[in-house]
């Protein structure tokens, strides 16, 4: 009962949580106080820099306090950014509100993913895409119900909408139930590390997937809009796009259901390879089709991110570190996260190499992980972590 209890507020925080009403005109927000696109982009950087900066902090801060106080925490950062953004009218504020929203993702960074899997880790992948997925239909409803709310009351009402629904996603993170971070449970299993903590080849390729999968969906958010207008489809549809294949993305946790959660290192490689099908036929495909991959695109990679989350929950406890997962979680995060801001900031120089070049590259990359994944496990150096 508990756990029903529990995954219900889960998908209520993510909900609400998810009813940005303001996100169509995020930039407008800002603008219409002076601030320039320049300006707009520091502000996206220092966000960035933000999580970078207090994500491993937060994890150890997470193991100490438990993953209730943490979420506790992490929505009460995020009320308050939302909260600021209101009540924003200059550069400065806008710079506050960008730190105080990245501590809120630096909280959360490691945490949901580390109280979902406590709250049941046999179906673990299931829970968090359906907790994700009251994330996506929130974002649906804030879509729609945004042109009828800006119509009537103007940008201020979107923001207000915005904090009202933040707030309500903090009430029921206060709902959750507390949960005891568990000790040895996997002591029965030969696979062990020794208690410094030392990166080793799985860490290494668990942080290879994560950069691989952020770098894609940075490529998805700053790119897709790109190829509309190469086939000469106003930027407009691009929220139709957004919508149709976060749709698709509801699907996610009836498709894990199916799957099944056993073996989850194999159905990673499987999903890995499914991903550099799709991507190599994005870079390729030189007409309308083009759209049919796109949409199924940001599904395909959300359940290998689903599956890569499992998979870093089993290391975790093949380590014997329950005690500091979030810090483990968090660490792999902020390394990819890492290389996405490198990313962010070359991004304006890459685009020349061409859209299409530039989603050809992120395919070979994923060859090559797929490739050394494969060397290591036919010369047997890679020790895999296996289920209870």
């Amino acid at each position: 009962m508990k756990k029903l209890n529990n995954l219900f507020m889960m998908k209520m925080m993510s909900l609400f949580g998810g009813l940005i009403f303001y996100a169509p005109v995020a930039l407008l927000v800002r603008t219409r106080y002076g601030i320039t696109y320049s300006q707009f982009f520091i502000l996206q950087a220092i966000l960035s820099f933000s999580i970078f900066i207090f994500e491993v902090p937060c994890g150890i801060l997470t193991d100490k306090l438990g993953y209730k106080k943490t979420i506790v925490l992490s929505n009460v950062f995020m009320f308050l950014a939302r909260l600021l953004m209101l009540l924003s009218n200059n550069f400065i504020l806008f710079c506050i509100e960008s730190i105080i929203e990245g501590v809120s993702f630096a909280f959360n960074s490691g945490t949901l993913s580390s109280y979902i899997y406590s709250v049941d880790e046999d179906k673990f992948a299931e829970n968090l895409s359906s907790v994700s997925n009251y994330s996506n239909i929130g974002f649906i409803i804030s879509t729609l119900g945004f042109p009828i709310i800006n119509l009537a009351i103007g940008i201020n009402g979107l923001l207000v909408f915005t904090v009202i629904f933040s707030f309500i996603s903090l009430l029921f993170s206060f709902k959750l139930e507390r949960i005891k971070i568990k000790k040895d449970t996997y002591n029965d299993l030969k696979f062990k590390r020794s208690k410094k903590y030392n990166l080793g080849i799985i860490d290494l390729i668990i942080i290879a997937f994560t950069t691989l999968i952020n770098v894609a969906f940075i490529l998805i958010n700053f790119f897709y809009v790109s190829i509309l207008i190469d086939f000469n489809v106003s930027e407009n549809y691009m929220t139709l796009v957004i919508l149709m294949y976060t749709g698709i993305e509801l699907l996610i946790p009836y498709i894990i259901q199916k799957l099944g959660e056993n073996d989850v290192w194999n159905k990673m490689k499987i999903i890995l390879f499914i991903n550099i099908i799709i991507i190599v036929t994005i870079s390729k495909l030189k007409n309308i089709f083009i759209f049919v991959p796109m949409i199924i695109f940001p599904s395909v990679l959300s359940i290998l991110n689903v599956y890569l989350s499992k998979y870093q929950n089993i290391y975790i406890d093949n380590l014997d570190e329950n005690e500091n997962r979030a810090t483990i979680l968090s660490f792999y995060s902020m390394l990819s996260n890492f290389v996405g801001i490198i990313f962010l900031f070359i991004s304006s120089k890459i685009s020349d190499f061409g859209i299409y070049n530039i989603f050809f590259m992120l395919g070979i990359i994923f060859v090559l992980l797929l490739f050394i994944i494969y060397i290591f496990e036919k010369r047997k150096k890679l020790n895999l972590v296996r289920q209870k």
